[in-house]
């Protein structure tokens, strides 16, 4: 048993994880043993199991292992070893009945489940979202909207500094999405079409009352099911107010002194709920530390 895990450990690791691998495209039994090594790889065992089939390999002449590019450096994987062994794994695990129910409700919105992506560079066009939603994903908070442009700074780095150290590490300076404002609706569109199952949060940041709301609405018909208003810049702040007919959200940053005077505000402004970049709340956090513990 020792020696057969060790061995199915060591072909693994041997696997190139090609992109696009001939083993798969050249499988007469209509298996995919590049994902299932690549599950096995990265200890995802079940996902291993779920992507192979029980009689995997049987009675086969195992075109992969002459297809394999692993060959051509020392000796290929072997792969009807792997993914037999999966399969008899498979045999011996009860299967479980239906699958567990990871919905749940955020502001009044159905989520399919509590995983979404954040509004960063990894939401902020339709293909990268999309990927996701293939792969599981509940929703997503879409990056920033605004109706302009912002000019990236160049380096995109800044220091952090912690107390009286100077210097500690690098943020990165991030803005809201540097894409037109007509494009970025489109991807809404986009993503609303062909997702619709999917919970679309369209985050905001508006100059004046009448760009907030224009953008709210716009978000909106475009089929946004949240609206997050970003209050992270302090000329955005003063001017805004939750607008539009959907459940709305706010967002705080590191210009908000104290995250509870933000939180009453924008409670009476009928927000549904909250989030923010961390900074604030912490730092108003060690802050108030300090003064009931005496400390400078």
């Amino acid at each position: 048993m020792i020696r057969k895990e060790f061995k199915t450990e060591s072909e693994v690791s041997r696997c190139l994880l090609c992109h696009d691998a001939p083993c798969t495209k050249v499988c007469i039994g209509g298996e995919d043993p590049a994902t299932v090594i690549r599950s096995m790889r990265f200890d995802n065992e079940l996902g291993a199991a779920a992507r192979v089939g029980k009689n995997a390999c049987a009675d086969c002449s195992a075109p992969c292992v002459d297809a394999c590019i692993r060959g051509k450096a020392d000796r290929p994987v072997e792969i009807p070893f792997l993914l037999k062994t999966i399969a008899e794994d498979k045999k011996e695990t009860p299967e479980k009945s239906g699958k567990a129910d990871l919905s749940v409700t955020f502001c009044g919105v159905k989520c399919e489940n509590p995983f979404f992506l954040s509004s960063s560079i990894v939401g902020s066009n339709d293909e990268m979202v999309a990927k996701a939603f293939e792969m599981g994903w509940g929703g997503v908070a879409f990056k920033t909207i605004g109706a302009f442009r912002p000019e990236e700074a160049s380096p995109r780095f800044s220091a952090i500094s912690k107390e009286d150290t100077p210097f500690v590490g690098f943020k990165n300076i991030e803005q809201i999405s540097d894409h037109p404002l007509a494009e970025n609706l489109e991807y809404l569109r986009r993503l609303k079409r062909d997702y619709p199952t999917k919970v679309i949060i369209a985050s905001i940041m508006g100059q004046n009352e009448e760009e907030w709301e224009m953008l709210a609405r716009e978000c909106e018909n475009a089929g946004a099911d949240i609206i997050e208003c970003n209050f992270s810049w302090q000329r955005c702040r003063d001017e805004s107010k939750a607008c539009g007919s959907l459940y709305s959200c706010r967002k705080t940053g590191h210009l908000s002194s104290d995250p509870r005077e933000d939180d009453a505000e924008h409670h009476k402004r009928r927000a549904g709920g909250g989030s923010g970049d961390g900074s604030g709340s912490g730092r108003h956090c060690r802050d108030q530390y300090r003064q009931e513990h005496h400390e400078c």
